[in-house]
């Protein structure tokens, strides 16, 4: 049931309501009221004070009041309205094309986000390939760097003449071939590798041809310095006959042939001249030297050859002092080739052996080292240090050098020894894994000892097809030198076999006090022996040997000849020619000719002391000399024996013991074998005194 104030429209917040159902009715006319709820209308009806038709007829017509007021307004306002209206309905229909354009672009905005999921798979496969073309590209822009031809390259081996520029040059071109006879052989490439090929044809031709013009000089004289040759010249331009070696063998082996020709050419032009020389020197001053027990000098000559020290005719009183000097391979100088027009100069045979000796040894020497060197080492090619420029024209086949003096057998004078800085050759080391160490360093030895003979025997080769004619010259020399009709006598002998075996040690064998003094150590040892330097030219081995087989036989057989003439005059044998060619006995040897063979005996012992050393033949050499030995104490006992006088036979003998010790104690008193014969000797002299 409503109440009053609902019914008389004056209910708070629904105004507009209630007058709209007031407006044209009236209680007792309102649908709404029903007619039975009228008493409970009378208390309410009370509170207005008036009458409820009333009240109710008074608030519909402020009803209506206020609704024209606000119906004035809102007219008032219409046009605003319309235009709020049609905002709104122009809203709405922005608002629905809108919400059709959210609906078009989220449908796009998935499009979009598939689009982008997929952009993204895409630009991770992209991203892994860059990456693994970045790693190809890594490999292979050094691999297109190993194999592109620069202009400039190929302008120095087109265009120029081989130069300075053409070491690092040829360098470049192994460096280039090497990689791209290395690479994989398809169609893009065949220009490439027509370009190469012709550079190397090119460059083998001009290096050939430069090499070859550069030996031109030496075929037609033998004046040039052929070691300024090869240490200032060809050990420089070693990396150009590498690449020969290496991309040209055919051309290498050309030069190496032409070089051996040349070389052999120019030391047995050399060679010939200077033995020729050297043979006029020994016929023009041959002399026939006596043995010991032989005096041609009659018995008024005796005193003057006292004063000589007792030495043969055909002797100096220098002879011993000659004799050890030119034993040792650091003497006096080698005879030069203007002595031979020097008709006083009559050297020792020995003097003669020893420059024959030298000469040929310091040059075998420096050949075998740059054979070694030039032919015999593989070199990596690399850019040697910078040197003199323009040491050589290859357009006229001529070369200078500012520097280097070396042996000329031109000359006839042994140079000093040069030293040959081999280039860089290949030495490889690797290291495997302790479990295959042993196996893989044995096979690598074996391998690199074949390498090492392989190397040895190409070296030798070269080396004895060039020293060959000059080995042959010297060992005819030596064997005119030991003639049988005028042999030397054993001091030069001895001297001649001393200095041969010291070319031996030096040239072919280390020494004997580095090579003891190399005990086998392990590896941990901090301080290991040193090792023995590697012998100097171990092709002169067989030549050595050869002089050595000659000489030994020869010192044999002139010590024999001594012990036969003291045999022949000591009453062992009969004696004949004993002076000037007489056929008188043993009894006719003057006391004076004695004390000469006596004095002849100590200056030989003392020489062979002098010149003995630690080799296996000492006791041969020392052995002979005790044979002489016994036959001069029996020349003493018997030419004593001949004195009817007891008294002046001890005083005889006495005599001539004390004349052999004052000859003895001129030699090495400290020498064992020396000390031994003086004790012998006053052995001698005081049973003579006894008896």
């Amino acid at each position: 049931m409503a109440s009053v104030s609902e019914l008389i429209g004056l209910t708070q917040g629904d105004t507009h309501a209630s007058t709209s159902k007031l407006q044209g009715t009236s209680l007792a006319t309102d649908p709404t009221v029903d007619p039975d709820d009228y008493p409970a209308f009378a208390s309410a009806a009370r509170d207005l004070g008036t009458d409820i038709r009333s009240a109710y007829a008074e608030a519909l017509e402020a009803k209506e009041k206020e609704e024209k007021v606000q119906d004035r307004y809102f007219l008032d306002r219409a046009k605003e309205f319309v235009e709020l209206n049609d905002q709104v309905e122009t809203s709405a229909s922005l608002l629905t094309d809108l919400s059709s354009f959210l609906s078009t672009f989220q449908s796009d905005l998935s499009a979009v986000s598939g689009h982008i999921s997929e952009l993204q798979g895409r630009s991770k496969t992209i991203e892994g390939r860059l990456e693994a073309r970045k790693a190809v590209e890594r490999s292979l822009n050094p691999f297109l760097d190993s194999i592109t031809i620069s202009p400039e390259l190929i302008r120095i081996i087109a265009e120029t003449e081989v130069d300075d520029a053409w070491i690092p040059a040829v360098t470049e071109l192994d460096a280039k071939l090497g990689a791209i006879r290395g690479g994989a052989r398809v169609e893009g490439r065949r220009t490439l590798d027509n370009v190469a090929e012709a550079l190397r044809l090119k460059a083998t031709q001009k290096i050939l041809t430069h090499l070859i013009n550069l030996l031109r000089p030496f075929t037609l004289s033998i004046t040039a310095s052929l070691p300024t040759l090869q240490t200032d010249v060809l050990l420089p331009l070693k990396p150009l006959f590498d690449f020969l070696r290496r991309h040209a063998a055919r051309q290498a082996h050309d030069f190496q042939k032409a070089y051996t020709q040349t070389t052999r050419w120019y030391y047995e032009t050399g060679f010939r001249r200077y033995i020729r020389g050297l043979e006029k020197i020994r016929v023009k001053g041959v002399e026939r030297s006596e043995v010991i027990g032989v005096v041609s000098q009659g018995v008024d000559g005796l005193s003057q050859l006292k004063k000589n020290g007792a030495v043969a005719p055909g002797q100096t009183a220098s002879a011993s002092t000659s004799a050890i000097d030119h034993s040792q391979v650091s003497g006096p100088g080698v005879i030069l080739g203007y002595t031979i027009n020097d008709k006083n100069f009559r050297p020792s045979p020995e003097a003669l052996f020893r420059s024959a000796s030298l000469v040929l040894a310091d040059n075998a020497q420096t050949e075998y080292s740059f054979v070694s060197s030039f032919f015999g080492q593989h070199s990596t090619l690399a850019v040697p240090e910078a040197r003199t420029p323009s040491l050589f024209s290859s357009t006229t086949g001529s070369w200078t050098s500012e520097s280097g003096q070396g042996t000329t057998v031109a000359g006839g004078a042994a140079g000093e020894e040069g030293s040959v800085k081999g280039v860089a050759g290949v030495a490889e080391s690797e290291s495997g894994r302790t479990s295959v160490a042993g196996s893989g360093a044995t096979s690598r030895e074996a391998k690199e000892e074949k390498e090492e003979k392989l190397k040895r025997a190409v070296v030798e080769g070269v080396w004895k097809s060039i020293m060959e004619p000059a080995q042959e010259y010297v060992s005819n020399f030596a064997g005119a030198l030991l003639d049988p009709a005028a042999p030397p006598s054993p001091i030069s002998l001895l001297s001649m076999i001393r200095l041969n075996e010291s070319l031996l040690s030096t040239l072919v064998t280390p020494p004997a006090s580095l090579a003891a003094a190399a005990p086998p150590t392990d590896d941990s040892d901090p301080f290991p022996a040193p090792t023995p330097p590697p012998a100097t030219c171990p092709p002169m081995e067989n030549h050595l040997i050869a002089l050595r087989m000659q000489l030994y036989p020869s010192f044999a057989k002139s010590m024999n000849s001594q012990v036969e003439s003291l045999r022949k005059i000591n009453g062992t044998l009969p004696a004949a020619g004993v002076f000037g060619g007489g056929k008188a006995s043993g009894t006719n040897v003057k006391d004076a000719v004695v004390q000469v063979i006596a004095r002849r005996y100590a200056e030989l012992f003392n020489t062979v002391v002098a010149l003995s050393g630690e080799g296996d033949d000492e006791e041969m050499v020392f052995s002979s000399l005790l044979r002489l030995r016994q036959e001069l104490d029996k020349l003493l006992a018997y030419q004593a024996s001949k004195i009817p006088d007891e008294g002046k036979q001890r005083a005889f003998l006495q005599t001539h013991y004390e004349e052999l010790l004052a000859g003895l104690s001129e030699g090495l008193s400290s020498h064992t074998r020396s000390q031994a014969e003086v004790a012998h000797f006053r052995e001698m002299g005081r049973k003579a005194g006894r008896e």
